[in-house]
Protein backbone atom coordinates (compact mmCIF):
# COMPACT_ATOMS: atom_id res chain seq x y z
CA UNK A 1 0.00 0.00 0.00
CA UNK A 2 2.40 2.55 -1.53
CA UNK A 3 4.36 4.28 -4.69
CA UNK A 4 4.71 0.93 -6.26
CA UNK A 5 6.72 3.11 -9.13
CA UNK A 6 7.47 6.73 -9.91
CA UNK A 7 9.21 8.82 -12.36
CA UNK A 8 11.00 12.10 -13.26
CA UNK A 9 12.17 13.29 -16.46
CA UNK A 10 15.70 13.90 -17.66
CA UNK A 11 17.14 15.07 -20.85
CA UNK A 12 16.53 11.33 -22.58
CA UNK A 13 14.66 11.38 -25.95
CA UNK A 14 11.82 9.13 -26.84
CA UNK A 15 14.55 6.74 -28.67
CA UNK A 16 16.55 6.32 -25.33
CA UNK A 17 13.45 5.28 -23.46
CA UNK A 18 12.32 2.75 -25.67
CA UNK A 19 15.39 1.17 -24.62
CA UNK A 20 14.39 0.68 -21.43
CA UNK A 21 10.64 -0.48 -21.96
CA UNK A 22 8.38 2.38 -22.46
CA UNK A 23 6.81 2.64 -25.95
CA UNK A 24 6.37 5.37 -28.31
CA UNK A 25 3.47 5.40 -31.63
CA UNK A 26 6.22 7.37 -33.26
CA UNK A 27 9.57 8.66 -30.90
CA UNK A 28 10.37 11.35 -33.94
CA UNK A 29 11.81 14.31 -32.11
CA UNK A 30 9.34 16.58 -33.36
CA UNK A 31 6.14 14.85 -32.00
CA UNK A 32 7.67 13.90 -28.61
CA UNK A 33 10.49 15.47 -26.47
CA UNK A 34 11.96 16.84 -23.23
CA UNK A 35 11.55 20.04 -22.24
CA UNK A 36 13.31 22.42 -19.69
CA UNK A 37 11.31 25.33 -20.09
CA UNK A 38 7.91 23.99 -18.70
CA UNK A 39 8.13 22.39 -16.01
CA UNK A 40 6.37 20.66 -12.79
CA UNK A 41 8.99 22.53 -9.88
CA UNK A 42 9.13 24.24 -6.33
CA UNK A 43 11.85 26.78 -5.28
CA UNK A 44 15.05 25.10 -4.93
CA UNK A 45 14.10 22.18 -7.04
CA UNK A 46 17.37 20.50 -8.89
CA UNK A 47 17.04 20.99 -13.01
CA UNK A 48 13.78 19.58 -13.88
CA UNK A 49 12.34 18.36 -17.02
CA UNK A 50 8.78 17.70 -18.25
CA UNK A 51 7.48 15.64 -21.05
CA UNK A 52 6.55 17.24 -24.22
CA UNK A 53 3.56 15.36 -26.37
CA UNK A 54 2.15 16.50 -29.47
CA UNK A 55 -1.41 16.07 -30.53
CA UNK A 56 0.10 14.63 -33.68
CA UNK A 57 -3.02 12.80 -35.22
CA UNK A 58 -1.96 8.87 -35.68
CA UNK A 59 0.86 9.09 -33.41
CA UNK A 60 0.09 10.92 -30.30
CA UNK A 61 0.31 8.43 -27.49
CA UNK A 62 2.75 6.15 -25.75
CA UNK A 63 3.15 3.60 -22.75
CA UNK A 64 4.69 3.80 -19.86
CA UNK A 65 7.35 0.63 -19.48
CA UNK A 66 5.64 -2.72 -19.66
CA UNK A 67 7.96 -3.74 -16.33
CA UNK A 68 5.84 -1.51 -13.90
CA UNK A 69 3.84 -3.76 -11.53
CA UNK A 70 0.47 -3.24 -12.68
CA UNK A 71 -2.05 -2.84 -9.83
CA UNK A 72 -6.32 -3.77 -10.34
CA UNK A 73 -6.58 -1.09 -8.25
CA UNK A 74 -4.88 1.90 -7.42
CA UNK A 75 -4.09 5.32 -8.74
CA UNK A 76 -2.23 7.25 -11.58
CA UNK A 77 -1.17 10.30 -10.83
CA UNK A 78 0.59 13.18 -13.36
CA UNK A 79 0.47 16.51 -13.17
CA UNK A 80 -0.41 18.27 -16.62
CA UNK A 81 0.04 20.95 -18.53
CA UNK A 82 -2.13 22.02 -21.64
CA UNK A 83 -0.50 23.85 -23.99
CA UNK A 84 -1.89 25.43 -26.90
CA UNK A 85 -4.86 23.82 -29.59
CA UNK A 86 -6.73 21.16 -28.26
CA UNK A 87 -7.92 17.97 -29.62
CA UNK A 88 -11.32 16.30 -28.87
CA UNK A 89 -11.36 12.83 -27.54
CA UNK A 90 -7.76 12.68 -27.30
CA UNK A 91 -7.13 10.18 -23.63
CA UNK A 92 -4.58 11.79 -21.85
CA UNK A 93 -4.07 8.81 -19.12
CA UNK A 94 -5.22 5.62 -19.28
CA UNK A 95 -5.41 2.54 -17.47
CA UNK A 96 -5.82 -0.49 -19.46
CA UNK A 97 -6.86 -3.96 -18.74
CA UNK A 98 -4.97 -6.48 -21.12
CA UNK A 99 -7.62 -9.15 -20.41
CA UNK A 100 -10.66 -7.18 -21.71
CA UNK A 101 -9.30 -5.27 -23.61
CA UNK A 102 -11.05 -2.11 -21.72
CA UNK A 103 -9.78 0.76 -19.93
CA UNK A 104 -10.42 3.57 -17.20
CA UNK A 105 -9.41 7.16 -19.01
CA UNK A 106 -9.31 11.16 -18.37
CA UNK A 107 -9.97 11.74 -21.28
CA UNK A 108 -10.84 15.57 -23.50
CA UNK A 109 -14.26 16.50 -23.92
CA UNK A 110 -15.59 15.58 -28.07
CA UNK A 111 -17.64 18.80 -28.08
CA UNK A 112 -16.14 21.62 -25.70
CA UNK A 113 -12.28 22.89 -25.47
CA UNK A 114 -10.96 22.80 -22.37
CA UNK A 115 -13.49 20.55 -20.80
CA UNK A 116 -12.28 17.01 -19.99
CA UNK A 117 -14.10 13.48 -18.91
CA UNK A 118 -13.77 10.54 -17.33
CA UNK A 119 -14.56 7.47 -19.28
CA UNK A 120 -15.32 3.95 -17.95
CA UNK A 121 -15.14 1.19 -21.18
CA UNK A 122 -15.99 4.03 -22.56
CA UNK A 123 -18.77 5.53 -21.19
CA UNK A 124 -18.48 9.04 -19.73
CA UNK A 125 -19.31 9.63 -15.86
CA UNK A 126 -18.62 13.28 -15.36
CA UNK A 127 -16.93 16.05 -16.78
CA UNK A 128 -14.91 18.93 -15.64
CA UNK A 129 -13.23 22.18 -16.82
CA UNK A 130 -9.60 23.58 -15.98
CA UNK A 131 -7.47 26.92 -17.43
CA UNK A 132 -5.03 25.96 -19.95
CA UNK A 133 -1.49 27.39 -19.58
CA UNK A 134 -1.51 26.22 -16.24
CA UNK A 135 -0.09 23.21 -14.25
CA UNK A 136 -2.80 20.96 -13.47
CA UNK A 137 -2.24 17.93 -11.07
CA UNK A 138 -4.72 15.14 -12.38
CA UNK A 139 -4.92 11.89 -10.25
CA UNK A 140 -7.28 9.31 -11.17
CA UNK A 141 -8.37 6.47 -9.03
CA UNK A 142 -9.39 3.61 -10.43
CA UNK A 143 -10.42 0.10 -9.48
CA UNK A 144 -10.53 -2.96 -11.70
CA UNK A 145 -10.09 -6.02 -9.81
CA UNK A 146 -13.86 -6.78 -9.81
CA UNK A 147 -16.22 -9.19 -12.17
CA UNK A 148 -18.88 -7.35 -11.12
CA UNK A 149 -18.11 -3.90 -10.94
CA UNK A 150 -15.53 -0.86 -12.10
CA UNK A 151 -15.21 2.40 -10.75
CA UNK A 152 -12.91 5.33 -10.92
CA UNK A 153 -12.96 8.67 -9.48
CA UNK A 154 -10.64 11.83 -10.62
CA UNK A 155 -9.14 14.33 -8.53
CA UNK A 156 -7.63 17.79 -10.21
CA UNK A 157 -5.62 19.90 -7.83
CA UNK A 158 -6.58 17.00 -4.44
CA UNK A 159 -10.19 18.06 -5.14
CA UNK A 160 -13.13 15.49 -6.32
CA UNK A 161 -14.50 16.11 -9.47
CA UNK A 162 -15.73 12.93 -11.35
CA UNK A 163 -16.45 9.37 -10.33
CA UNK A 164 -18.71 6.39 -11.16
CA UNK A 165 -18.67 3.05 -12.15
CA UNK A 166 -19.66 0.54 -14.36
CA UNK A 167 -20.12 -3.20 -15.08
CA UNK A 168 -16.86 -4.85 -16.98
CA UNK A 169 -16.86 -8.59 -18.25
CA UNK A 170 -14.87 -9.43 -15.89
CA UNK A 171 -11.85 -8.42 -13.06
CA UNK A 172 -8.63 -7.52 -14.25
CA UNK A 173 -5.14 -8.63 -13.68
CA UNK A 174 -2.71 -7.54 -15.56
CA UNK A 175 -2.62 -4.43 -17.27
CA UNK A 176 -0.39 -1.62 -18.52
CA UNK A 177 -0.70 2.55 -18.68
CA UNK A 178 -0.68 4.89 -21.18
CA UNK A 179 -1.18 8.42 -22.16
CA UNK A 180 -1.81 10.54 -24.89
CA UNK A 181 -0.85 14.07 -26.72
CA UNK A 182 -4.30 16.28 -26.73
CA UNK A 183 -2.76 19.45 -26.89
CA UNK A 184 0.40 21.18 -28.86
CA UNK A 185 1.96 20.14 -26.96
CA UNK A 186 0.48 18.14 -23.58
CA UNK A 187 3.20 18.65 -20.83
CA UNK A 188 3.72 15.80 -18.40
CA UNK A 189 5.34 16.88 -15.72
CA UNK A 190 6.56 13.47 -13.57
CA UNK A 191 4.30 9.93 -12.59
CA UNK A 192 3.26 8.91 -9.40
CA UNK A 193 1.33 5.16 -9.53
CA UNK A 194 0.48 3.77 -6.24
CA UNK A 195 -1.00 0.43 -5.81
CA UNK A 196 -4.23 0.69 -3.44
CA UNK A 197 -7.01 2.77 -3.22
CA UNK A 198 -6.41 3.64 0.46
CA UNK A 199 -3.16 5.40 -0.89
CA UNK A 200 -3.55 9.17 -1.07
CA UNK A 201 -3.02 9.70 -4.60
CA UNK A 202 -5.39 13.12 -4.59
CA UNK A 203 -2.38 14.68 -2.68
CA UNK A 204 -0.47 16.09 -5.39
CA UNK A 205 3.36 15.53 -4.81
CA UNK A 206 6.74 16.40 -6.49
CA UNK A 207 9.03 13.10 -8.43
CA UNK A 208 12.43 14.52 -7.93
CA UNK A 209 16.02 12.70 -9.35
CA UNK A 210 18.88 12.37 -7.03
CA UNK A 211 22.22 10.26 -7.98
CA UNK A 212 24.75 8.50 -6.21
CA UNK A 213 27.26 10.65 -5.16
CA UNK A 214 29.99 7.92 -3.37
CA UNK A 215 31.13 4.49 -3.92
CA UNK A 216 30.56 2.23 -1.16
CA UNK A 217 31.09 -1.60 0.02
CA UNK A 218 30.75 -3.66 -3.33
CA UNK A 219 32.04 -7.50 -4.15
CA UNK A 220 33.10 -8.22 -7.49
CA UNK A 221 35.55 -6.64 -9.99
CA UNK A 222 33.55 -3.40 -11.15
CA UNK A 223 35.05 -1.47 -13.54
CA UNK A 224 33.48 1.92 -14.37
CA UNK A 225 33.22 2.99 -18.26
CA UNK A 226 33.14 6.59 -19.54
CA UNK A 227 33.19 8.36 -15.92
CA UNK A 228 36.36 7.43 -13.21
CA UNK A 229 34.33 5.93 -10.51
CA UNK A 230 30.81 4.19 -10.24
CA UNK A 231 28.65 6.24 -8.63
CA UNK A 232 29.31 8.51 -11.36
CA UNK A 233 29.13 6.35 -13.99
CA UNK A 234 25.76 4.90 -12.97
CA UNK A 235 24.10 8.98 -12.38
CA UNK A 236 21.30 9.95 -14.54
CA UNK A 237 20.39 10.39 -17.31
CA UNK A 238 20.31 7.13 -18.63
CA UNK A 239 23.43 6.93 -21.38
CA UNK A 240 24.99 3.80 -22.53
CA UNK A 241 28.22 5.01 -23.13
CA UNK A 242 28.69 5.63 -19.13
CA UNK A 243 28.02 2.23 -16.95
CA UNK A 244 30.05 0.06 -14.64
CA UNK A 245 31.35 -3.49 -16.02
CA UNK A 246 31.79 -6.83 -14.46
CA UNK A 247 33.10 -8.94 -16.83
CA UNK A 248 33.32 -12.64 -15.11
CA UNK A 249 30.43 -11.45 -12.30
CA UNK A 250 29.57 -14.36 -9.57
CA UNK A 251 26.46 -15.10 -7.76
CA UNK A 252 25.81 -12.70 -5.18
CA UNK A 253 28.44 -9.96 -6.45
CA UNK A 254 26.89 -6.50 -6.26
CA UNK A 255 27.96 -2.96 -6.98
CA UNK A 256 26.64 -0.43 -4.26
CA UNK A 257 26.63 3.32 -4.26
CA UNK A 258 25.52 6.04 -1.57
CA UNK A 259 22.85 8.17 -3.07
CA UNK A 260 22.44 10.59 0.35
CA UNK A 261 24.86 13.72 1.16
CA UNK A 262 25.58 14.87 4.36
CA UNK A 263 22.33 15.92 5.20
CA UNK A 264 20.61 12.90 3.80
CA UNK A 265 18.65 13.39 1.16
CA UNK A 266 18.28 17.64 2.06
CA UNK A 267 21.35 17.55 -0.20
CA UNK A 268 20.31 16.87 -3.54
CA UNK A 269 16.34 17.85 -3.10
CA UNK A 270 17.22 20.99 -2.09
CA UNK A 271 14.14 21.16 0.59
CA UNK A 272 13.48 19.91 3.57
CA UNK A 273 10.50 17.82 2.63
CA UNK A 274 7.84 16.92 5.57
CA UNK A 275 6.65 13.88 3.86
CA UNK A 276 8.30 11.59 1.87
CA UNK A 277 5.65 9.05 0.28
CA UNK A 278 8.28 6.61 -1.75
CA UNK A 279 11.74 6.32 -3.66
CA UNK A 280 12.30 4.59 -7.08
CA UNK A 281 15.51 2.95 -8.10
CA UNK A 282 15.51 2.63 -11.99
CA UNK A 283 18.36 1.01 -13.46
CA UNK A 284 19.18 -0.81 -16.61
CA UNK A 285 21.63 -3.80 -17.21
CA UNK A 286 23.01 -5.69 -19.94
CA UNK A 287 25.24 -8.87 -20.65
CA UNK A 288 24.57 -12.25 -20.56
CA UNK A 289 24.78 -15.00 -18.22
CA UNK A 290 23.06 -14.27 -14.06
CA UNK A 291 19.97 -12.74 -13.91
CA UNK A 292 20.50 -10.07 -11.36
CA UNK A 293 18.32 -7.25 -9.78
CA UNK A 294 18.76 -3.75 -7.77
CA UNK A 295 17.42 -2.76 -4.33
CA UNK A 296 17.24 -0.06 -1.82
CA UNK A 297 18.64 0.76 1.62
CA UNK A 298 18.83 3.32 4.01
CA UNK A 299 22.30 1.13 5.45
CA UNK A 300 24.31 -0.09 3.04
CA UNK A 301 25.27 -3.35 4.95
CA UNK A 302 25.29 -5.73 2.24
CA UNK A 303 25.22 -8.55 4.79
CA UNK A 304 22.08 -8.18 6.21
CA UNK A 305 19.96 -8.78 3.64
CA UNK A 306 16.82 -7.17 5.11
CA UNK A 307 18.10 -3.94 5.11
CA UNK A 308 17.05 -3.74 1.40
CA UNK A 309 13.96 -3.50 -0.45
CA UNK A 310 14.83 -5.29 -3.84
CA UNK A 311 13.28 -5.23 -6.84
CA UNK A 312 12.19 -8.26 -9.17
CA UNK A 313 15.08 -9.99 -11.24
CA UNK A 314 15.60 -9.72 -14.73
CA UNK A 315 17.96 -11.42 -17.70
CA UNK A 316 19.84 -8.51 -19.26
CA UNK A 317 20.39 -8.93 -22.81
CA UNK A 318 23.35 -8.23 -24.69
CA UNK A 319 22.65 -6.05 -27.10
CA UNK A 320 20.57 -3.55 -25.24
CA UNK A 321 20.02 -2.53 -22.10
CA UNK A 322 17.07 -4.38 -19.83
CA UNK A 323 15.70 -2.18 -17.47
CA UNK A 324 14.40 -3.07 -13.64
CA UNK A 325 13.61 -1.10 -10.73
CA UNK A 326 12.69 -1.31 -7.04
CA UNK A 327 10.01 0.97 -5.12
CA UNK A 328 10.30 1.14 -1.20
CA UNK A 329 7.80 3.62 0.88
CA UNK A 330 9.75 3.27 4.18
CA UNK A 331 13.17 2.71 5.30
CA UNK A 332 14.36 -0.99 4.72
CA UNK A 333 15.95 -1.62 7.84
CA UNK A 334 12.97 -1.18 9.71
CA UNK A 335 9.61 -0.55 7.42
CA UNK A 336 7.54 0.72 10.55
CA UNK A 337 9.53 4.02 9.93
CA UNK A 338 9.21 6.20 6.53
CA UNK A 339 11.90 7.57 4.74
CA UNK A 340 12.36 11.66 5.87
CA UNK A 341 14.41 14.30 4.62
CA UNK A 342 18.00 13.72 6.46
CA UNK A 343 17.53 9.69 5.83
CA UNK A 344 20.53 8.20 4.41
CA UNK A 345 20.19 6.44 0.89
CA UNK A 346 22.06 3.46 -1.11
CA UNK A 347 21.72 1.81 -4.24
CA UNK A 348 22.87 -1.36 -5.71
CA UNK A 349 22.89 -3.68 -8.12
CA UNK A 350 23.23 -7.61 -7.20
CA UNK A 351 24.06 -10.64 -9.54
CA UNK A 352 21.62 -13.26 -8.94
Amino acid sequence: MAVSWSWAWGPETAYELETMGWNWEYGHPTFGYPENTITYTYPGSPPRYAWAQDKNGSFDSFDLPAAISFSPDGWFCAPIYAAGAQDLGKKMISVYGATSAREISVVTDSYITGEFKLMINNVEKGTWSVTPEDWHYIALKYSMSSAAEWGAEVFVNGVSVASGSTTPLNGETNGYYKCQGSHSPTYYGQFIIYDSLSDSGQIPRYVTRVNPTLDTTSSGSWTPVGEASNFAALSSSFDTTTYTNNPSADSGEMVVCKVSGALGLITQLGITPSVIDGITLHCWASGSGLNGRCGLSDTGDILTPGDWDNGFEVTPHINDPTYCFASSSARPSDDAYPWVATSPLFVKYEVI
